[in-house]
């Protein structure tokens, strides 16, 4: 059985699910509905980047690197975009921030593509460690604006596990295994930004029937 109160902009509305009663923010829902398009094709491009990482062979050490680079910079602007989408959301400055962090890494990667397995293992273990805590607190914030925040949360707490894994590794992991960390972290990314905007649009949809 399922109950729903809708109200104005601003307010709360409820609705029963089988796991109990979750409590809605009308504002926050109609603020991230406005960008859910951006969040299913970012989502559905940061899973190719992230198969691509994965797939590519590691002809060179530096052809590599540079993959990884422009990899995680097109991730950063298709996280940017889905941002300023949803810029009056209130996890609108923690998006800016994961964006900002792959920026960051993939940047590094770019600019010193030469400084090592040593340098890239840990430049990527503070990207998987600073984007998984991003992502948890940003699926946090989202809990009362997205039915599919828990998406995301799986997705920080993988970052968190990888960045273990990639540390682990160091200083002797190849770089096959560090584009694998790499292309999984996008691919289960992409896919929880997917999953959020389309669980967003539903709601969306629901509470203005």
């Amino acid at each position: 059985m399922m109950e729903e109160k809708k109200g104005r902009k601003g307010e709360t509305f409820y609705k029963s699910v089988a796991t109990g009663t979750m409590e809605m923010n009308v504002a926050d829902v109609e603020e991230m509905d406005k960008g859910w398009g951006w969040a299913v094709v970012g989502g559905i491009l940061m899973t190719i980047l992230g198969a691509v990482a994965i797939v590519y062979p590691a002809i060179t050490s530096v052809s590599v690197v540079y993959l990884l680079g422009a990899v995680l910079v097109v991730g950063a602007i298709v996280q940017l975009v889905h941002a300023f989408s949803v810029r009056n959301w209130k996890g609108f400055f923690w998006h800016l921030l994961i964006a900002a962090v792959y920026a960051i890494a993939g940047v590094m990667l770019l600019v010193y593509p030469l400084g090592g397995l040593v340098t890239l293992t840990l430049v990527l273990a503070l990207y998987f460690f600073i984007s998984g805590i991003l992502k948890i607190v940003l699926s946090i914030s989202a809990r009362h604006s997205t039915t599919g925040w828990g998406w995301m949360l799986f997705s920080g707490i993988l970052a968190l596990v990888l960045g273990v894994l990639i540390w682990a590794s160091w200083p002797v992991g190849s770089l096959w295994f560090i584009g694998l960390l790499v292309g999984i972290d996008l691919i289960v990314g992409g896919f929880s930004l997917a999953a959020m905007g389309i669980s967003v649009h539903s709601m969306a949809k629901e509470e203005l029937q």
